[in-house]
């Protein structure tokens, strides 16, 4: 995984939005590095960085985590089910997540 978010530092159009940083790796490499406590809290510091940037531009319902380590557990579950989507799917569909939760 090191590999991965080593080489999500070049921009990507991943999932069709330009993408920089560990959004654009897979969930699979995600959940695969997940031994790798440093790469894990990385990509989910993007996530939130992800959510936290959809409520500032939003004029809607905000998402809201219940917490940091909430968000991270269901971005693993996330993943999990979904290891072929890119971090940035999954962080979309946390947004969704949470936005119907309230």
């Amino acid at each position: 995984m090191a590999g991965a978010l080593l080489l999500s530092c070049s921009p990507s159009n991943a999932a069709g939005v330009y993408t920089v940083g560990a959004g654009k790796i897979s969930c699979e490499d995600f959940i695969r590095g997940k031994s790798n406590q440093a790469e894990s809290i990385q990509t989910a510091q993007w996530v939130a960085g992800f959510i936290t940037s959809f409520n500032f531009y939003s004029t809607g319902k905000q998402a809201t985590p219940e917490t940091a380590e909430a968000m991270q557990k269901s971005l693993e579950l996330y993943c999990t089910k979904n290891p072929k989507l890119m971090i940035i799917e999954a962080a979309a569909a946390l947004i969704k997540q949470y936005r119907s939760e309230q």
